[in-house]
């Protein structure tokens, strides 16, 4: 089960930011009873945020897992909120490679900050 943020279609977006944040429901990961082990919406959980940088309106966000299907549903979600290109950036979490290079038609060009790390 996810849950994908709804908002209207933003008009524009010069600057846009992507990230996770991680939380547990129920209980941590490793507390997890052994009936409830693979159950999404027990232990680890993501909320995946787009923020607008200048306006600082969250044009999708989504709860899920940490992991490529997400990041890819999350991505689509916000390509599709969006009228313009804007610069898109994130922590660099692998996943994000192939869901932007889908959602947005481009692969996407790797920043400074990142190549340095």
């Amino acid at each position: 089960m996810m849950a994908v943020g709804v908002s209207r279609r933003m008009e524009s977006g010069a600057s846009i930011q992507c990230d996770e944040v991680w939380q547990f429901c129920y209980a941590k990961a490793k507390n997890v009873p052994a009936e409830r082990l693979g159950q999404f919406g027990y232990g680890d959980v993501w909320t995946w945020i787009a923020l607008d940088a200048d306006t600082k309106l969250v044009p999708s966000w989504l709860v899920s897992t940490r992991d490529a299907g997400a990041a890819y549903t999350f991505m689509m979600d916000v390509a599709s909120r969006l009228k313009n290109k804007v610069q898109l950036t994130t922590d660099g979490h692998k996943p994000y490679l192939s869901a932007v290079e889908d959602a947005f038609g481009a692969a996407p060009r790797e920043s400074l900050a990142a190549r340095r790390r």
